[in-house]
């Protein structure tokens, strides 16, 4: 009689239709990443499901910007579908800063039982982060436009204002900051949008530049340079120039004099043949010079 044999029962045989056990691998890497794998209650099933779900990544960590950096993370937590209070805190403290520990270090002890994410995130911000006060002092104090566009600058004053300023007051503050040409032609423009002021002041300030530029390269050359050398030679030999022909003015004017003098006291001379003493004061004179015809009178006995 032949025998017969029952199919072999797989090793899965007597799992209850449905049952499933769900197995969570936590994976020590760079990022934290979990992988998830939900099988059966035996570890050979066949055909088992397996899904891998990356841990988020987060941006370093920033003192200036703590808002920022948070807002960075909650990005990173709607992405990647973490909505659990218990995961959002975890990865939030295993992302801080070093330096941050003390400020957090009693809710990492001994987190809180509800909302644990929001009390660290309030913590850090509540630490490092700007009143709004001191952000509105900064705001109307010592802000100036420097090397930025007009446009940067204005999302600057934007993110410090933090919606706690009218439209007019950082107009004005916008319009204090711009140089003064740029200033003059935007104060008739009759733009009213603060976006479309400042992509004006952006262009302006494009045009300008080439100009201011031009104008520095061909200014003068500092003290000590070549054309300083050129113009100090040249006001030598104009001064030079200057003392001899007042040199030459008053030589000339002597020797006009002396030939003036010399010919006057000839024309004496040569008129009646008397020397200059004889000829006008006669035998009252009593000097004489050679040529004269004067004859001494006879001395009476």
């Amino acid at each position: 009689m032949p025998i017969s044999r029952s199919p072999e029962r797989s090793s899965g045989a007597g799992m209850e239709s449905g049952e499933k056990k769900e197995i969570s691998i936590k994976a020590d890497e760079a990022q934290g990443a979990t992988s998830k794998v939900e099988v059966g209650p035996s570890d050979q099933v066949e055909g088992a499901s397996l899904s891998i779900v990356q841990a988020p990544r987060f941006p370093p960590f920033s003192k200036e910007y703590p808002d920022i950096w948070f807002t960075h993370v909650e990005m990173a937590f709607a992405t990647n579908r973490i909505s659990s209070d218990e995961s959002k805190f975890r990865h939030v403290a295993m992302h801080l800063d070093t330096s941050i520990w003390p400020l957090v270090a009693d809710l990492l002890r001994n987190p809180p039982g509800t909302n644990k994410y929001q009390a660290i995130k309030d913590r850090v911000i509540n630490s490092l982060g700007e009143s709004q006060a001191s952000k509105l002092r900064r705001l109307l104090g010592t802000h100036e436009l420097g090397d930025e566009k007009p446009s940067n600058f204005l999302q600057r004053l934007r993110n410090l204002a933090d919606g706690q300023v009218s439209d007019e007051v950082l107009r004005a503050i916008f319009m204090e900051q711009m140089p003064e040409n740029i200033r003059g032609i935007l104060a008739i423009s009759e733009v009213k949008e603060m976006e479309r002021l400042a992509a004006q002041a952006d262009k302006i300030l494009e045009m300008a530049r080439p100009v201011i530029s031009s104008v520095q390269s061909t200014s003068i050359t500092p003290p000590g340079g070549d054309l300083f050398k050129e113009i100090a030679e040249l006001r030598a030999q104009i001064e030079r120039l200057g003392r001899q022909s007042t040199h030459r003015s008053r030589s000339k004017s002597r020797g006009t004099y002396r030939k003036r003098y010399s010919r006057s006291k000839s024309r004496e001379k040569n008129r009646d043949g008397f020397c200059y003493y004889h000829h006008k004061f006669g035998k009252d004179a009593r000097h004489c010079t050679t040529p004269c015809s004067w004859q001494k009178e006879p001395q009476e006995n």
